[in-house]
């Protein structure tokens, strides 16, 4: 079995990423992260969709993304979150199954800045 540790610091995102091949199971170690999650996969009944998961030490602490599915993840605790990723195949460095976008990618109808607070100066 394959596995790695992330962090995702405070007031941060980390993502848009898709694997085409390889599913991500996450497990939280320690912090709050709420996840997005949107379908690319053009066969899969819920194409085109968008789901929140809110990982917790209370609640829900794994998540399973399938391959195909955007994900997105913002840390909502006031210190940096700690997670656990098992993937179902190891990353090969030679062939990177990863795709990547900005987390404000058009593609992607997703509001991620309504996450943050919009700071003014004057």
């Amino acid at each position: 079995m394959y596995g790695y540790c992330f962090t995702v610091r405070a007031g941060q995102a980390k993502g848009w990423s898709l694997h085409e091949h390889k599913d991500d199971r996450y497990t939280l170690i320690s912090g709050e992260v709420l996840t997005h999650l949107y379908d690319a996969r053009s066969n899969s009944p819920t194409y085109g969709l968008g789901q929140q998961v809110t990982l917790t030490p209370e609640g829900t602490r794994q998540l399973l993304i399938p391959a195909g599915v955007w994900h997105l993840s913002v840390c909502l605790s006031p210190t940096e979150a700690f997670l656990i990723n098992h993937p179902t195949r190891v990353y090969d460095h030679g062939a990177p199954d990863r795709l990547l976008l900005p987390w404000n990618a058009p593609e992607i109808p997703v509001d991620v800045g309504a996450q943050f607070p919009v700071q003014f100066s004057s």
